[in-house]
């Protein structure tokens, strides 16, 4: 008999009513798709329930004063998982280490190897005599379609079946009856009387494993944020629960690392992170590939320059079987409703996908996030742009006198460097869609790009540019344009930045301010100088610098570079010390006498060889 979806409170009815019935033969199933969090609720919910059922076992410890036996035990559930079964032979035996979990580590290795004088003599008896069960047992038997593939689940549903039909037990089969062998219905009935569906209230499921998070002020900001993750998993469709699970663990490092910074903004911080950390996760997990995700870039400031969101569904369905669009852009038509919400953090992607989180990086990211929401909160030109990106909400009347306020400011240079390439791609949207015969002239392109090269001076660079600027590859070319000057703009200013801290670092050197260096050296942010720097240069500076300034630097890098952080060198870092490492040895070997100083150059040698092993 198959039963329709079950509220949970009629699941535990359910159980109860199998469980006081007497002299059963059957056992009973929950069914449900991977990751929905039915083991979770067996283990977590029903089993305490269970254990609070009386069963029809005498307990033969409890006596009246004349003797007699007045009650009964209480059920009490027993969680067998049937993984890996390669062997029916081999239930009995998990059930005996499911009920004596001492012996769980040496049944095993028999199991596995065949070798049973691993097992002392009154531990093979204990084997080998084990026949019988308590009545008061619950048999849960999991992952019944994981069985190996090599065994016949027939055998396997007859071996279930003799503990219900010949030692009459309690027996509740837990699977996902679509991932087993097509054989599986054949048998099934003789064995399973009741099959009841489980779909989990993701609602409970959340607010229970929050419930159990250590950290009040983390456990208070989850369940402050709930919506957040019920909004993208109902929009995306997605029950998989150990996805959850996966989410609050992974995110409470970011939260932590974010509330100890003190930001102005923080809580509008944590929720973007949140959300994106979220959603993210729900597309990593269902199995999109790194190329895809890396895409995601890309669906930040999507628009289409097309008309297909105003298509029918048939003619949508018809022009994606012409040809399928990027990742990103089904991913922006699948959250279309929330993706307002979205914003793309490669640092913390990196981080979800290899469990790796930079912090050095994460600490710019949330620098950055910072200012962009404080100006898009008090500044005039925020509120511009957010008027802008909803064009689609303002009023007929209202669209001419914001563009011709909007290409003034341009004019006048007022927007920062971020700003340019974001209005610029609206602007293309209107041409496209002829809203008000709107056109693109090659006066308004030109005074983007004045108004990009007059930003320079105030921009800082970014690293992460390019995710914070609309980027459109089926957009028109006059938008390219502009967006590969933006980005121009940027990877210069970055090159000068680089520069004047190379040159800085080198005039450390060169005018021996030997505190002055350790110090910087000794900050783990300035790590990176050694990416840029020119090996032959240093060098050039160091021979001629005193004692105490070689010795500033070679107590710097060891200080960049203890001995954890060896694996964690870039190719240009490597690159960088390869070519120190050669310049030393060459010029070691040419010297007749050593000076005291160019003893601390045989300590830097010696560092560099342990940081190149």
């Amino acid at each position: 008999m198959e039963a329709n979806l079950f509220e949970m409170a009629d699941l535990e009815q359910i159980i109860s009513d199998y469980l006081i019935a007497e002299d059963t033969d059957y056992a009973i199933m929950i069914n449900g798709d991977w990751g929905c969090g039915k083991t979770y609720y067996v283990k977590d919910t029903l089993f305490k329930i269970i254990e609070k059922i009386k069963s029809s076992v005498i307990d033969s410890s409890k006596k009246t004063k004349r003797g007699h036996n007045t009650e009964y035990k209480l059920y009490e559930p027993v969680y067998i998982s049937l993984y890996g079964l390669v062997n029916v032979e081999h239930i009995g035996s998990k059930i005996l280490t499911a009920l004596f979990p001492i012996l769980q580590s040496k049944v095993a290795l028999v199991l596995k190897t065949g070798i049973k004088r691993l097992l002392s003599e009154d531990e093979q008896k204990a084997i080998e005599s084990f026949v019988g069960i308590a009545k008061n047992k619950v048999l849960f038997f999991d992952d019944l379609e994981r069985i190996s593939p090599n065994l016949n689940i027939q055998e396997v549903l007859g071996a279930l079946n003799a503990y219900t039909e010949h030692q009459r037990l309690k027996v509740v089969v837990i699977c996902n009856d679509r991932k087993v062998p097509d054989e599986y219905m054949e048998f099934k009935e003789k064995t399973v009387r009741f099959s009841y569906n489980y779909q989990s209230s993701i609602s409970d499921v959340y607010n229970n494993i929050v419930s159990k998070i250590k950290s009040e002020p983390y456990r208070q900001f989850l369940l402050e944020n709930e919506n957040t993750v019920l909004q993208i998993l109902k929009t995306a469709n997605y029950t998989n629960l150990r996805t959850l699970r996966f989410v609050l663990d992974i995110f409470q490092k970011l939260y932590e690392q974010t509330v100890e910074s003190k930001f102005e903004f923080q809580t509008q911080i944590l929720e973007r992170l949140f959300f994106f950390t979220t959603i993210y996760s729900v597309e990593y997990k269902d199995g999109k590939s790194k190329k895809d995700l890396d895409s995601l870039v890309n669906a930040v400031n999507y628009r289409p320059s097309n008309l297909s969101s105003l298509l029918s569904d048939g003619q949508k369905k018809q022009e994606k079987e012409i040809k399928q669009p990027e990742y990103y852009k089904l991913f922006a038509e699948k959250y279309e409703n929330i993706r307002f919400q979205f914003h793309y953090y490669p640092d913390v992607a990196d981080y979800i996908w290899g469990g790796y989180l930079n912090a050095d990086k994460f600490k710019e990211t949330i620098i950055n996030t910072n200012a962009e929401i404080k100006k898009g909160t008090e500044t005039e030109e925020g509120q511009i742009i957010k008027k802008l990106k909803n064009w689609a909400l303002i009023a007929d009347d209202e669209f001419n006198p914001l563009i011709d306020g909007i290409l003034d400011r341009v004019r006048k240079s007022k927007f920062d460097l971020y700003a340019y390439p974001t209005i610029y791609a609206e602007l293309t949207q209107f041409e496209f869609l002829q809203i008000e015969n709107f056109k693109i002239t090659p006066e308004i392109t030109k005074s983007f790009k004045t108004a990009i090269d007059n930003s320079k001076p105030m921009h800082k660079y970014n690293s992460a540019f390019k995710e914070k600027v609309p980027m459109r590859n089926d957009s028109k070319e006059k938008y390219h344009e502009i967006y590969d000057y933006a980005v121009q703009a940027n990877d210069e200013i970055g090159r000068a930045e680089n520069n004047k801290k190379i040159d800085i670092f080198i005039e450390m050197i060169s005018k021996n301010q030997d505190t002055t260096l350790q110090n910087y050296m000794s900050d783990i942010n300035n790590r990176h100088i050694f990416k840029e720097v020119d090996a032959n240069n240093v060098f050039a500076k160091l021979i001629l610098a005193n004692g105490k300034t070689i010795k500033a630097f070679v107590s710097g890098i060891y200080a960049i570079y203890p001995e954890y952080n060896k694996s964690s060198l870039s190719n240009e870092e490597r690159a960088f010390f390869v070519t120190m490492n050669d310049i030393i040895n060459n010029y070691l070997s040419s010297l007749q006498t050593r000076s005291i100083k160019v003893s601390f150059l045989i300590y830097l040698n010696g560092k560099i060889n342990e940081i190149l092993q």
